[in-house]
């Protein structure tokens, strides 16, 4: 899939962790930052998987978040959304104007079926914008010293 070359279109971050908390103006509270899983055992079970990815694009353009195995194949996807409109205080013409805009989940058990690294990846447009590194290993016994 072609990468995004619209320059109103910028990832901020992503961050993955065991939950995301919202107060009532929004801001995030991230508890638990997290970059890789590691199972006992695949197929493995994340009893709580908290993403946010923050990024900037148009008004009313449509994004995605979703995420992938290492063969880059979907095993989440969250649903198709659009870039809310600027807020009343904005002054200006929006065709030339970005907005910052955050996604937010909290799963519940995300399953993980193979070891390797996965990608939690950001499209705007139908285009990819950024894939974040997300690691899948099981864990392996230490050969004992002699």
């Amino acid at each position: 899939m072609a990468r995004t070359q619209d320059l109103r279109v910028h990832h901020h971050y992503t961050i993955t962790c065991d939950q995301v908390i919202l107060d009532k103006e929004d801001r995030p509270t991230i508890v638990g930052a997290v970059r890789n899983f590691l199972f006992e055992q695949l197929p493995g079970v994340v009893p709580r998987l908290g993403i946010i990815v923050c990024f900037s694009a148009p008004e009313g353009q449509t994004y995605s978040v979703s995420i992938e195995d290492p063969r880059r194949a979907e095993i989440a996807h969250f649903g198709e959304h659009k870039v809310p409109p600027l807020g009343r205080e904005a002054r200006g013409d929006p065709q030339h104007m970005t907005i910052e805009t955050r996604f937010v989940a909290n799963v519940q058990n995300a399953a993980f079926q193979t070891e390797g690294i996965h990608s939690i990846v950001l499209r705007v447009g139908g285009r990819t914008v950024r894939r974040d590194p997300l690691g899948v290993a099981v864990l392996r016994q230490r050969p004992k010293e002699g």
